[in-house]
């Protein structure tokens, strides 16, 4: 497709209802010709999983899911020259959550960790032991991305599952 301006939209949704529907977790790249752009996440956790954090929290805390400092400390998992540019609360129908915008001067130097079990936060399940499996992206021209989505073996556990149904 050739635009004046070229904008490829690459949707990766990660999880639309992980671990039994308590979270949802969407991000959106977008590319400009000469392959800068954003990343756009939003991050959305179940009312009743809001309402479980907020009661487990310290006495005289409150949980808040949108935590700014954290965002941007993770701008740097994304790559070299990612910068948070904004973060916003979101409220839908599912619950409670967050949209954050991180921007990209080099498509070629972003990637995206293909497991957002990192972004629940304190209290929820912990990351596995293992090393992550990123998507990375390449640009072949200016109209023209190539994303590479390695594919993750199964663990053990998962094999087991499999075979038990």
């Amino acid at each position: 497709m050739n635009l004046s301006v070229f904008r490829a939209r690459v949707l990766v949704l990660f999880s639309a209802l992980l671990l039994g529907g308590c979270f949802q977790f969407e991000t959106l790249v977008t590319v400009e010709r000469g392959g800068t752009g954003t990343v756009t996440e939003r991050f959305v956790m179940s009312g009743e999983v809001i309402e479980m954090l907020s009661a487990m929290a310290p006495e005289g805390e409150t949980f808040d899911i949108l935590d700014r400092e954290q965002l941007e400390a993770d701008a740097a998992k994304y790559g070299q020259g990612v910068t948070m540019v904004s973060a916003e609360p979101l409220e839908t129908a599912f619950g409670k959550g967050y949209e954050v915008r991180y921007s990209f001067k080099d498509i070629s130097q972003l990637r995206l960790d293909q497991d957002p079990r990192g972004k629940v936060p304190e209290g929820g399940e912990p990351p596995p032991e293992t090393d992550p499996t990123y998507v990375t992206f390449e640009m072949k021209s200016s109209n023209e991305v190539v994303v590479h989505l390695p594919l993750q073996e199964p663990t053990a556990q998962e094999v087991d599952a499999t075979s038990e149904d």
